[in-house]
């Protein structure tokens, strides 16, 4: 087919219809940020969002990626993670850079459509550009930290560079461009390998480019041997981009998690005979989403056939392609189903445009009527579609018992500790970090064999985690685990919530003897039972109302017959005491919804009987602490709001509530007070 020819416009004009095309396109792109960042703040973090999340929350605190952390996120994606948690933290914000490179792919969308239709171009770019900016799916993943955005934005501009090294003038046309276009499809691919397709659609591009525009024959010499050159500018962009990244990172850890995992995962899926669903499906209503699109489309594709737009046909080979690589995906996530969205949306705009334009040439005084009607019609699509993603209910909301663990999490553990669950987001929502091999725990690396139970105990003791919240995918997935925390944990909590209690939620707690040396090391006796090995405390400067964290590590030097209460006093300059927090070691408190406290099978064979209000007097009181096993309780301490600006200090010990009396200190500064005097820390004015 050959491209029909047009009039070429004057310079002026030709001037003119760019900058209109750039303020359409500039609105387009504002309308869409704007809408995503309300979205971005309305939403919580979702499950799969929270899997990248904590790669790069890892990546920013210092741990190797790949070698020490556990990441089936390509490099380019881990680098975007990571930048994005050394800049926002764990707040929305991290899902910038995606939104960024989702608008990016917005923006390379309304390009090609726009040279693809000379004619009424800038109308078919802006209704292309918001059906794909405001598709619900595509509006998700350019809206979240996951990956399909982004790799399809990077894709899109890379078709999109090379259309315009097609439009420069023949004395400026360099190949720099087609170099360039093959290092952004190199970051698309390697942030994710979700559009593979893109080089056979860049091939088209360049074979129209050499028969088409430079009006050669198919059979002219040289054509394809031009073409292979063209190609090979391309392919080295990749290669460049490639090469860059495997230097950077291990590469044999690299390309076993990014790679060898799919493999992994696909044939475990295939010999699966139980029926395992690691996925959410993809339902029917998520394809009747395309359906308006497809119809557009295919108007569309009249349009291009009329009117000869020999380069828009790089849309139907897209869809083709992507069709052919989506149906190959398994599992297939309804987000997955963006690949083939920007053909869609690119001749559903051609097809509306050129329908507009003959309208109103034909009937202009019922286009005056109608098409005003459209166009507000679109918009308010624009504006509606993504309502039904805001999320009702948050991830506490859902299961309130979540919050339970959550406050446990919180009052039992410090900021730096780690703990182990399958969901992420009780990790964001509680503020502690997983292990790095532990960074995903997801079904598919369960349901695959790439994380049995023995690797996850490992991790536990490895990094001496405090807490591990339990689900019933590891009694499907991997029972053995059960064994496993039986043998490091000191307790399990069973959670109810009374508003939902057939939904309870298993914790584990304090890990039985830690091996972990204390921050601060410090070496007293209390009395001639209990040792004080030393203690972890939250940084200062402190502030009024703030809650701090300490960490004490106690080992019992002899068996005990009594239940000793742990006095910790926040005491200022002057010696006066300012705060006071007694409580009984591994207390239970109300919030945590505690319907069950199962000790450990070491303390339940202990001679000594449990205490007559337990667990009243904690929950492993001192009665049943076992002879050289090192225990770390950590307790959040609410400092009072109305606390004076200056220096203080903790004094922690031991005490009889009975008798009141404080077993001895030795070898403290503070003997006399029978307490030991922790760090000075200082309190300032808010």
């Amino acid at each position: 087919m050959t491209a029909k020819s047009s009039p070429v416009a004057p310079a002026s004009a030709r001037g003119d219809r760019a900058w209109r095309g750039g303020a359409v396109l500039l609105l387009i792109l504002l309308g869409s940020l704007a809408a995503r960042l309300w979205y971005s703040s309305a939403n919580p973090f979702s499950y799969d969002e929270t899997h990248n999340l904590m790669i790069g929350a890892l990546a920013s605190q210092g741990y190797a990626p790949y070698r020490e952390i556990y990441s089936v996120i390509a490099p380019f994606a881990l680098l975007t993670m990571r930048a994005a948690a050394t800049l926002w933290d764990t707040t929305h914000w991290v899902r910038m850079p995606v939104i960024v490179y989702g608008l990016a792919g917005v923006a390379a969308l309304y390009y090609l459509t726009w040279r693809h239709t000379p004619r009424n171009g800038i109308l078919a770019a802006g209704l292309a550009a918001v059906f794909f900016s405001f598709n619900p799916h595509f509006f998700f993943v350019s809206t979240s930290i996951n990956l399909e955005a982004g790799a399809l934005g990077l894709g899109l501009i890379a078709v999109a560079i090379v259309e315009h090294y097609r439009t420069r003038p023949a004395h400026t046309r360099s190949t720099l461009w087609l170099l360039l276009a093959g290092a952004v499809f190199g970051l698309s691919t390697t942030f994710k390998v979700f559009v593979p397709f893109v080089p056979a659609v860049i091939a088209l591009q360049l074979f129209l480019i050499l028969t088409v525009d430079r009006e050669r024959s198919l059979r002219s010499p040289g054509v394809y041997g031009e073409l292979l050159k063209l190609g090979l500018v391309c392919a080295a962009g990749v290669l460049l981009v490639i090469a860059l990244l495997l230097l950077t990172f291990d590469r044999a850890p690299m390309l076993e998690q990014v790679i060898g995992s799919r493999f992994v995962l696909r044939e475990a899926i295939e010999t699966d005979e139980a029926g395992v669903n690691i996925a959410e499906a993809l339902t029917g209503g998520d394809l009747l989403q395309y359906v308006p699109l497809t119809l557009g489309a295919l108007i569309g594709l009249a349009a291009v056939w009329r009117q000869r737009l020999a380069h828009a046909w790089i849309w139907p080979l897209w869809f083709v392609l992507a069709a052919a690589f989506l149906l190959s995906h398994d599992p297939v996530r309804p987000r997955h189903t963006v690949m083939i969205l920007p053909p869609l949306a690119a001749l559903s705009g051609i097809g509306l445009a050129w329908l507009a334009t003959s309208l109103a040439q034909q009937k202009p005084a019922l286009a005056r009527r109608l098409n005003p009607l459209a166009a507000t019609g679109v918009l308010a699509w624009a504006i509606l579609a993504p309502l039904p993603l805001i999320e009702i209910e948050t991830f506490t909301e859902k299961h309130p018992v979540r919050q339970a663990a959550i406050d446990f999490v919180q009052q039992t553990t410090a900021p730096a500790d780690c703990i182990i669950s399958k969901e992420n987001r009780l990790h964001f929502l509680a503020g502690r970090l997983s292990t790095p091999h532990l960074s995903l725990i997801s079904t598919a690396r369960l349901f695959s064999g790439l994380l049995p139970a023995a690797a996850i105990a490992a991790e536990i003791e490895q990094h001496d985690c405090p807490v591990l919240v339990y689900t019933d995918t590891f009694d499907r997935l991997i029972p053995d685990l059960r064994q496993e925390l039986d043998r490091l944990y000191a307790l399990k909590l069973t959670l109810v919530d009374p508003r939902e209690p057939d939904y309870p939620l298993e914790v584990y707690a304090v890990k039985q003897n830690t091996q972990a040396p204390p921050p601060v090391a410090q070496a007293y006796r209390l009395g001639d039972r209990i040792a004080f090995l030393g203690y972890g405390l939250s940084a200062g400067p402190w502030q009024p109302g703030q809650t701090v964290h300490l960490s004490a590590y106690w080992q019992a030097v002899e068996q005990m017959d009594h239940e000793y209460k742990i006095f910790v006093h926040l005491v200022d300059s002057q010696g006066n005491t300012a705060a006071i927090f007694d409580h009984y070691p591994f207390t239970l408190r109300e919030e945590y919804l505690a319907a069950d406290v199962e000790l450990n099978a070491i303390y339940r064979g202990n001679p000594a009987a449990l205490p007559a209000y337990y667990p009243a007097t904690g929950m492993i009181p001192t009665s049943l602490w076992q002879p050289g096993e090192t225990l770390v309780e950590t307790v959040a301490l609410p400092l009072p709001a109305d606390l004076p600006p200056g220096a203080y200090t903790l004094a922690l010990g031991l005490y009889d509530e009975n008798s009141m009396e404080r077993l001895t200190v030795t070898g403290a500064p503070d003997g006399p007070y029978n307490q030991i005097t922790l760090g000075l820390v200082q309190v300032i004015g808010d």
